[in-house]
């Protein structure tokens, strides 16, 4: 089953990087999906083309098999999914410490201070923007 799911204007997708005319929604037995639709004309034909943005709010089968991490994985249209991602991660890790040799522990904390200063440069620019 087709539904649009919101019809917008100067939308980016966030897979392709062009500029969608709509997300389309389809609904399945198990899932709901999300699709940026993109309409283009090639001449006097008009094109359309779709990329696929994920699950509209979880996938079911993937977080079966990931439960100890217990993320709750969503599709590229979520831009707030990386939040829930790294706080999913950091939980994960605070009980799992004990668990990890030492060339892992190093190799985390050199991962985590490599985001922390590209963090800290996004911060910056942006509130030097104005």
């Amino acid at each position: 089953m087709k539904a649009r799911f919101e019809n917008t204007k100067n939308k980016i997708c966030p897979k392709c990087g062009q500029e969608y005319s709509w997300l389309e929604v389809r609904r399945t037995k198990h899932n709901t999906y999300v699709y940026a639709v993109h309409c283009f004309f090639e001449g006097r034909k008009r094109r359309v083309k779709k990329c696929y943005l994920g699950a509209k709010d979880i996938y079911k089968y993937v977080e079966r098999v990931h439960f100890d991490l217990s993320p709750r994985f969503r599709g590229l249209h979520d831009r707030n999914r990386v939040l829930d991602y790294l706080e999913a991660i950091t939980y994960y890790l605070e009980g799992r410490l004990e668990e990890f040799d030492l060339e892992t522990l190093k190799r985390l904390r050199m991962e985590l201070e490599f985001f922390l200063s590209a963090l800290d440069t996004a911060i910056y620019n942006l509130e030097n923007q104005e």
